[in-house]
């Protein structure tokens, strides 16, 4: 079946330059080349698209790791601000609120 492919598809040309066995093993060699090549440029394809989601995987866990330690240090300035605060108020100044707001520390 493939021979009346060729031969329908090539015409004329197809009836020289096919009938001997070096045209057909040198064609087959060929065909076989070019499905080997198309096979690899598949795969490494794939491939590729495997390692580039791993690399961008990696960096944002490493940006989220970096912007996660600054979120803590932030965080935890502010609460030993507000402990700070807290240990300067004293009774009266909860009891009267006028003091506590001429305080300049609170």
């Amino acid at each position: 079946m493939s021979q009346v492919v060729l031969k329908k598809w090539l015409g004329r040309l197809g009836d020289r330059y096919f009938n001997s066995i070096r045209s057909r093993v040198t064609a087959t060699t060929l065909l076989i080349f070019m499905f080997s090549t198309l096979a690899m440029g598949y795969y490494n394809s794939l491939k590729l698209h495997d390692d580039i989601e791993k690399t961008i995987g990696a960096q944002q866990l490493s940006s989220a790791t970096i912007l996660a330690g600054t979120i803590n240090t932030e965080l935890e300035n502010r609460i030993k601000a507000l402990e700070a605060t807290a240990k300067m108020i004293t009774s009266e100044m909860i009891k009267n609120q006028t003091v506590a707001q001429k305080n300049k520390y609170c």
